[in-house]
C-alpha cells in the first residue's frame, strides 16, 4: 500500500505541477455556475497542493490558448484522481478488497 500511496502522490503532485505552469485555470470558491463549481471541488480534492498551486498564480490563468486549457484539465484529474485515491484508501481500510 505504501508504494501505491506514494506513486499517487507523485502523480497528482506531477499533473497539478504541469497545470500549474501551462496556467491552467484554479476554481475559487465563488463561482459564477455549476461548472465552476465542479471544478472547484475536482481542484479542492488535490488537497494541500491546491493552495501551492493557488500561491504560485502570479499572473492568472491563460485559458486563451490549448496550454491553458489543458493545464486548467490536468488540474481537475490531479483532484479526482486523489479523491479516487483517498476513496481506495478508505475501502481497504475497511476490510473491501476492489
Amino acid at each position: 500500500m505504501w508504494g501505491r500511496a506514494a506513486v499517487s502522490f507523485l502523480t497528482v503532485g506531477a499533473l497539478v505541477l504541469m497545470g500549474a505552469a501551462m496556467r491552467g485555470n484554479i476554481f475559487d470558491s465563488n463561482g459564477s455556475d455549476a461548472f465552476a463549481s465542479l471544478g472547484y471541488l475536482a481542484d479542492l480534492g488535490t488537497g494541500s497542493f491546491y493552495f501551492v498551486a493557488k500561491h504560485f498564480e502570479p499572473n492568472g490563468p491563460d485559458v486563451s490558448l490549448a496550454r491553458g486549457d489543458y493545464g486548467t484539465r490536468f488540474l481537475a484529474a490531479a483532484g479526482v484522481l486523489n479523491l479516487l485515491a483517498a476513496l481506495h484508501a478508505y475501502e481497504d481500510a475497511r476490510g473491501r478488497k476492489g
